[in-house]
């Protein structure tokens, strides 16, 4: 039996079925393998909000419900980029043009396809979205 990948069924849970809070003391769900799910992004232009001081960002993926719950805030990119850095949105709007620029090129890997910057369409159109293609 080396080798062999074993599959363990946990016992349901008798709660209204949610899993974004655990329920009672019961752990979220974890991610398995080791695929990268989070990339940070140093700012040269830091900044401070209410208090907190951003000298990087952490972008991570979004999960299901986070992708689900996008239609609340529709075309706002802004508001987008800070649901995956996990700060407000006024943090994003006032990145400097440069840090903005290396959020929105990290994000494009960890976006749905069908948010993600298409670079065909971008080159066609003049748009330099987020494509890293030389110009």
């Amino acid at each position: 039996m080396a080798n062999q990948d074993v599959v363990v069924k946990a016992a349901k849970s008798t709660a209204t079925g949610t899993a974004d809070k655990g329920g009672a003391g019961i752990a979220p769900p974890k991610y398995l393998g080791d695929r990268k799910r989070t990339v940070e992004v140093k700012l040269d232009w830091p900044l401070e909000y209410d208090g907190v001081e951003y000298k990087k960002l952490t972008i991570s993926r979004l999960r299901g419900d986070q992708l689900l719950n996008l239609g609340k805030v529709g075309d706002d990119e802004i508001a987008i980029f800070a649901i995956m850095c996990g700060v407000p949105r006024a943090v994003i709007a006032y990145l400097d043009g440069a840090d903005m620029s290396k959020v929105a090129e990290k994000s494009a890997d960890f976006l749905p396809q069908e948010l993600a910057p298409d670079p065909v369409a971008d080159a066609q159109t003049g748009n330099p979205g987020t494509s890293t293609q030389p110009t």
